[in-house]
């Protein structure tokens, strides 16, 4: 608190804002808020008690999480989170949340997003994945279905390239590829810059998405919306309910990942061979994620707080 203390003496300001994850900022919120006469939003970006993110070893663990999340939505002035499933957990902890609970998803940077430096005609599809390999996004379910593929249609074996951008947070990515026998289709570029990871987007034909977790479990991987902006079809391998009814929306293909590797490999075919051409995604869609409209939204937020709107 003492760098607060500093900037409270240096300033007079009427709002703190604070973002999770780690939650652990919430708290200090809290007790800026309880300290000086300033109204305080509290950001969620994932969810906190019980979440999909938050390791929670034993039910003490999930106790104290509780109680800690439940100090902090009903001390704040007004919340936001970033996606339904997150804002209705909130909502969940008490009658007085729903009212100051505001949902605003999250974002792309239309400036961000350089040109294709590929040549998209060319007879090469393809299929770009960005982001961490994580237990959220294990591709073994689509790498198995590849390999399906490649055996019923040895002809994409020539012509489909897979490109994985992003950390190997389980260590067995490599081994992956070997035991499905696609190191001549799948290429791993490891860890990126973002502008880097974007350009590879860009590259691509087709993106794959894959967002896995508990049965209950609520939440939209952040590249998601990165995925959107970029117009590119999407193929969708998910049991999250968030994270399907968003694609949904956008027309793009998704894929249950209880579906055994055969079904995914069919719809896979479908979309490379043009039996999928998805829809195409309105603008107005697309504009809900443009950060500058969300920049907007939690301008009026402030505003309205603060007695300035």
């Amino acid at each position: 608190m003492q760098k607060v203390e500093e900037l409270f003496r240096a300033e007079n300001f009427q709002a703190v804002l604070t973002s999770s994850p780690p939650h652990s900022v919430h708290l200090l919120g809290k007790a800026i808020a309880e300290r000086y006469p300033v109204k305080w939003v509290a950001d969620f970006r994932d969810g906190w008690a019980g979440g999909v993110v938050v390791h929670e070893p034993t039910v003490f663990h999930r106790f104290m999480n509780r109680k800690m999340q439940d100090a902090v939505v009903r001390k704040a002035d007004a919340i936001i989170a970033v996606s339904k499933g997150i804002k209705s957990t909130l909502e969940q902890r008490a009658i007085t949340i729903a009212a100051k609970c505001v949902l605003i998803p999250n974002g792309y940077d239309k400036c961000d997003f350089p040109a294709p430096n590929r040549d998209l005609q060319k007879e090469t599809m393809v299929i770009c994945h960005c982001g961490a390999v994580t237990k959220f996004s294990n591709p073994d379910l689509f790498l198995r279905s590849v390999k399906i593929l490649l055996n019923e249609q040895p002809q994409w074996r020539k012509k489909l390239k897979l490109h994985f951008v992003g950390f190997d947070a389980t260590g067995h990515f490599r081994k992956l590829i070997d035991d499905n026998g696609l190191a001549g289709v799948v290429e791993y570029f490891g860890y990126r810059s973002h502008s880097e990871a974007l350009q590879f987007l860009m590259n691509a034909d087709m993106l794959l998405l894959i967002a896995i977790g508990r049965r209950g479990d609520a939440f939209i991987p952040g590249k998601t919306f990165e995925y959107l902006g970029s117009q590119k079809p999407i193929f969708c391998i998910t049991n999250i309910r968030d994270t399907e009814e968003l694609l949904e929306r956008a027309g793009s293909f998704i894929v249950s990942s209880d579906s055994p590797a055969e079904t995914v490999a069919e719809k896979l075919s479908d979309m490379l061979n043009g039996r999928f051409a998805g829809k195409s995604v309105r603008p107005e869609f697309l504009d809900q994620f443009d950060r500058r409209n969300q920049t907007r939204r939690l301008a009026e937020i402030l505003d309205r707080l603060t007695g300035m709107g």
